[in-house]
């Protein structure tokens, strides 16, 4: 888009939001979220939208604790999770700034112990690659998330050990723990742990009162928001799941009153925190997807026309026709979502507690939201995202896997279906399967671990023409030659 086209649209954009009463937007948007809320059975959303300089809405709406029946506020606080990453390369824009890094230094000039699978990868990753997910290092998330709390050493002994599956800025390769390797970047160069240095060069000068890192500043918040997903059918409560091992890429909790603040520095180009072209460069593409975006909403489908890929800390795609900047974040009981039109100077921040259909509400308000004030209005979102969570719950519907699966020497391996969870049962053995993706469940024997194997083993389901269920195939043995074992059902 060129200049003129550029400055024409913002003008009719904020002349058609100027003719508009602030009351008739606020009305609007809260009519959206209320029907989200209904719709999508999520306990409680926040929502701040801001155009230009200037807030046009930021509140609470629903539930932010079921039980005690408290409501959500413009200052309740949620995990923003992997939202979490905006703030690091941020904060590394700031170094680059002052000419305390570059992006494409390598990142052993900063951390002489930084050790990847080989020596050749080792010595030519750069910060740029570590931010831009492009390193060629898949995520390796069952680590920290089921197996163990991990510190930043024991991430940086651990990496050696995964191999690349592509070469080095080849293909997009989401990983958290090379944001922790950022932030340990950021800890050696200013001698100040990362979370002191994300409160004192962001936090504090954004007067983001609302926001905390540490487990312990989150328990003293009265305001929090409790997480929520909808198992079974039933909304159930989760336990509070805190990121200690990967505190550079999820560890921020906020709430939208504060998100408001960090949204309109983004589209007014930094202010007095950074300077425009450092941010600009954070908003641009630096690994480009596949044609299907792995990380966006239920949006506008790509087109060959509109580039997709992901910047420094933020994915960039199109938004009907219109360049979107924006990221999600999702956690256990939590999704949320941060979004930009920078062309357009709107941007919004909505958080749900709600990690199975969170998502889906969240695309139904940032869609309409973002209609109502472009006045393009000619699409039935609801219609359309309600199409698709009605698949997504149909595909992950757990009784379909129930039933018995024989083996001629291993004999026959119970599946049930109990408290919402499958059980594996074979002889004198019962773990229970957590989903991974469609069809692929993940079981964890803690006893293999006294043998220094790894403890995760993936038990995959594959079904007939018909669609039925009929195979379990499940690798007892961890050789890597060896094929798996397979239960017919």
């Amino acid at each position: 888009m060129n200049f003129f086209k550029k400055t024409f649209s913002l003008v009719i954009i904020m002349n058609s939001f100027t003719s508009i009463p602030l009351m008739s937007h606020e009305k609007e948007i809260d009519a959206i979220v209320s029907q989200a809320l209904e719709e999508f059975h999520v306990p409680g959303i926040a929502v701040a939208v801001v155009v230009g300089n200037k807030t046009i809405l930021c509140r609470g709406y629903g539930m932010r604790d079921l039980g005690k029946e408290l409501p959500v506020t413009e200052n309740t606080v949620f995990p923003i999770a992997s939202n979490t990453k905006a703030f690091t390369s941020f904060l590394i824009g700031q170094l680059v700034q002052e000419g305390k890094v570059a992006w494409d230094d390598p990142v052993i000039k900063y951390i002489p112990e930084f050790r990847l699978y080989n020596e050749e990868l080792t010595s030519q990753v750069t910060l740029r690659d570590l931010i831009a997910h492009r390193t060629g290092i898949p995520r390796h998330d069952v680590l920290w998330y089921l197996v163990r709390d991990m510190t930043e050493e024991d991430i940086l002994k651990t990496l050696p050990h995964f191999p690349p599956i592509s070469r080095l800025r080849e293909t997009f390769l989401y990983n958290n723990f090379m944001y922790v390797v950022a932030g340990k970047v950021i800890h050696n160069v200013t001698k100040n742990t990362w979370e002191k240095e994300i409160y004192t060069r962001i936090l504090t000068p954004l007067k983001m009162e609302h926001s905390v890192i540490s487990l312990e500043d989150l328990q003293k918040v009265a305001d929090l928001s409790q997480p929520y997903a909808e198992i079974g059918g039933k909304i159930q409560e989760l336990l509070f799941l805190y990121p200690r091992s990967i505190l550079a890429s999820s560890a921020i909790h906020s709430s939208v009153s504060d998100m408001a603040k960090w949204i309109q520095i983004q589209l007014l180009e930094g202010g007095a925190l950074i300077e425009k072209k450092n941010l600009k460069e954070m908003h641009e593409i630096h690994m480009p997807f596949a044609p299907q975006s792995p990380l966006g909403l239920l949006h506008m489908p790509f087109s060959s026309l509109e580039p997709s890929g992901y910047g420094l800390g933020w994915e960039i795609d199109a938004y009907r026709g219109r360049k979107q900047v924006h990221h999600g974040g999702t956690t256990e009981g939590f999704f949320s979502e941060v979004s930009l039109l920078p062309e357009e100077k709107i941007a919004l921040v909505i958080l749900t507690n709600s990690s199975t259909d969170g998502r889906y509400a969240i695309s139904y308000i940032k869609n309409r939201i973002y209609d109502h004030l472009l006045g393009s209005q000619d699409i039935d979102w609801l219609q359309s995202i309600q199409e698709k969570r009605l698949e997504k719950k149909q595909t992950i519907c757990l009784q379909k896997f129930e039933g018995l699966y024989t083996h001629p020497a291993y004999g026959t391996m119970q599946i049930a279906l109990e408290h919402d969870s499958l059980i594996a049962t074979l002889g004198r053995m019962r773990v229970s399967l957590k989903q991974k993706e469609e069809g692929v469940f993940e079981a964890k024997y803690p006893a293999l671990l006294t043998y220094e194997v790894d403890p995760i083993v993936e038990f995959s389901f594959f079904s007939n023409s018909l669609g039925e269920v009929n195979e379990l195939q499940v690798p007892f043995e961890h050789f890597r030659a060896a094929p798996a074992i397979i239960f017919k059902k």
